[in-house]
């Protein structure tokens, strides 16, 4: 059942992310002129849309270690595609320029997807083989869309704010300064990346097995100071070392 579960949710994300990759690379240029005012960077656009489809791969690999509060996993997810994602970004920008930093953001899905599934194959390759046949079982993909439907919308409102500050400040401060914004990004990203497994993973586990709702909320209750705490500070420091 956890197999024909994950072929199905995989692929339903094959085929939205080959029309959306389709989409991305046909119409790179009006979408560059749209958000960027010329065309000439539809070049990164096409490497965006290649790159989001194993941003949607790593997001159902992400839910499912959730599902099991696998912190150790999830750890590996996210610092091995980041290890990646920051070195390809090193090696390739000076090249490469803008285009460059492009490719290691598109690094960070499937690198953190290989490194679970070598790191952690043992915990993780029965569920991936062998594939059944058919891949997609029809009703379960209707449940999965149903509840993807509200995934969707706030991945919307994220990637939208997202495009949103990127064109203003490209717009303000000019394409070239991109670089500096990708940079920006990918130290919050990585800053965040434990935070985020905390309270996905054991958080999440531990909220699970909990008895009844006051348990919950006197758990929680402990939790939110000292994290919100940590936090603060990790960024404060963060904001801090990266100051020219």
């Amino acid at each position: 059942a956890t197999r024909r579960t994950v072929w199905t949710a995989l692929s339903l994300i094959g085929l939205g992310s080959l029309v959306v990759a389709s989409v991305g690379v046909l119409l790179a240029r009006p979408i560059s002129t749209a958000l960027l005012g010329s065309p000439d960077h539809a070049r990164l656009f096409q490497i965006a849309a290649v790159g989001a489809a194993g941003v949607a791969f790593q997001g159902i690999l992400f839910g499912f270690i959730a599902g099991r509060s696998d912190l150790k996993a999830s750890l590996t997810l996210s610092l091995s595609g980041g290890f990646v994602a920051v070195l390809v970004t090193l090696a390739f920008v000076p090249r490469w320029g803008l285009a460059g930093g492009a490719v290691g953001a598109a690094m960070l899905g499937p690198a953190g997807i290989a490194g679970v599934m070598i790191l952690r194959r043992r915990a993780y390759g029965r569920t991936v083989a062998p594939m059944p046949r058919p891949p997609i079982n029809w009703a379960l993909a209707r449940s999965i869309l149903g509840v993807g439907a509200a995934a969707l919308a706030l991945a919307l409102v994220d990637l939208g704010t997202m495009v949103t500050v990127r064109s203003h400040y490209l717009g303000v401060h000019g394409v070239a300064t991109n670089g500096l914004l990708q940079a920006a990004l990918a130290l919050s990203q990585q800053t965040g990346a434990l935070f985020y497994a905390y309270l996905s993973n054991y958080a999440f586990g531990r909220v699970n097995a909990a008895g009844g709702v006051a348990e919950i909320q006197v758990y929680t209750r402990r939790q939110w100071r000292p994290l919100i705490l940590l936090a603060t500070l990790t960024f404060a420091m963060a904001m801090v070392a990266s100051t020219p």
